[in-house]
Parts: C-alpha cells; structure tokens; sequence
C-alpha cells in the first residue's frame, strides 16, 4: 500500500492516506446498508399506508446521516398529528433497531472499505462517526470484529457536529489533519461546520443531493489498495 494514495476526481487531488485522521460514517460508507435502513422506517410506519410510508422514504433519502432520536418523533408529528412522550420515542427507536440491525450486518460491504481499513489502522487513526444509537453502533461494530481498527465508535444521541467538535477538542487535532467520509449532507454539513476536509462516497441515492456540492469523491475504495 502506498502510504499516498491519491484519487482524482473532477480535477481534485485527495490524498486519503495522507491524513493523519479520518472519520468514517458507517452506513454507505463502510456498509453498503442504506437500505436497510430505509426499509426499516417503511417497516415501522408499515400501518399507515403508502402515502406516509412515500413521504417518510422521501425525508428519509434527504436527511440521510439523521438519528432516528429525530427522524421517528418528527415523522409523527409531521405526518400523523401526533406528539410522542419521551418514552415512545426510546420504545419505537428499539422497535426500530430490531428491524434494522441485523440487515446491517448482512449487508455487503462498500467495496475496498474493509482492506483499506485492515492496511491502514495501525498508521492513521480511525473514528467511526455515525447517526446510529451508541448502543448499536458498539454491537454491530463488535459483532463484525472491527473494533480494534478503530481507535473510537461514536453514535446518537450527539449530532456528528458535536462528535466531530468534541473529538477536535479533546485530541487536540488540526482540522487540516482530518477527513470526513460521509455519503449524506449531514456528513458534509458537520465537516463544513468543523473545518475538516471531506470525502464523498458517491451513491445513486445521494446523486441528486450533491449535484450543486463541489467536494471530493469516491465511488468505492478499490481504487486505494
């Protein structure tokens, strides 16, 4: 593996083995599991009929990289009229994450991620940063047996700006030193917000999304290893 490895893209350089850190997304960036995710909400609200379950997959293709601490009390307020207690919320976020987790662990891997993953973790550091609840995050990372490549795994209920800041902060870390791989503008946005350089991993999903974003991009990882 060369320790430079560059892709250019629409002219850009991006030196991704240059970066002293990078922080990963995980959903469509380290598997291949937006679908899964999508099909999850549609499962939840599976009892309101198409028109709902139309509007929801349609938020939820935009706001990709959301929590579903957000997603969930928003779609019934937005959609169904209804404020959920505190307590719904957490039960319908399980109810969710039971449809979900494991279709994430049979999902297949975005290609090249998990090579350049495995050649790299001992000279850069690896944080995985993710709209996923921390609880699941640390059960789908282990249960793949992927946690010693990362030197930390971040979920909801924190927004990825505030990982991203708090991560800055503790570690001390130049913003200059770091990327952001991320396939939602929530991935975007938080970089943005953190001044770190940010990597896109293009998919049909986020095509029409980023069509106006000048950033860097990458359709698979192959291209690195």
């Amino acid at each position: 593996m060369n320790i430079s490895s560059s892709v250019v893209y629409e002219g850009l350089r991006m030196d991704i083995g240059g970066y002293q850190v990078i922080f990963w997304d995980f959903d469509g960036v380290i598997k291949d599991s937006v679908n899964a995710k999508t099909k999850g909400y549609i499962q939840l609200f599976d009892s309101y009929g198409t028109h709902i379950k139309n509007k929801i997959f349609q938020h939820h293709i935009e706001h990709g990289g959301v929590s579903r601490f957000e997603k969930i009390p928003l779609y019934y307020k937005k959609y169904l009229k209804t404020e959920l207690s505190a307590e719904q919320i957490q039960e319908l976020c399980l109810k969710y994450g039971e449809f979900t987790k494991y279709a994430v662990l049979k999902s297949e891997w975005v290609p090249g991620v998990r090579k350049y993953l495995e050649l790299n973790c001992t000279r850069q550091t690896f944080f995985v940063v993710t709209g996923t609840p921390q609880e699941d995050i640390n059960w789908i990372i282990n249960k793949l047996d992927i946690q010693s490549m990362f030197f930390g795994v971040y979920g909801a209920p924190k927004t990825k700006i505030e990982i991203l800041s708090n991560l800055i902060e503790k570690y001390d870390l130049k913003p200059e030193s770091c990327l952001m791989v991320g396939d939602a503008l929530t991935d975007y946005n938080a970089a943005k917000k953190t001044k770190i350089n940010f990597l896109l991993r293009k998919t049909p999903e986020n095509e029409v999304l980023f069509k106006n974003i000048s950033c860097n991009s990458i359709d698979d990882f192959m291209k690195l290893i």
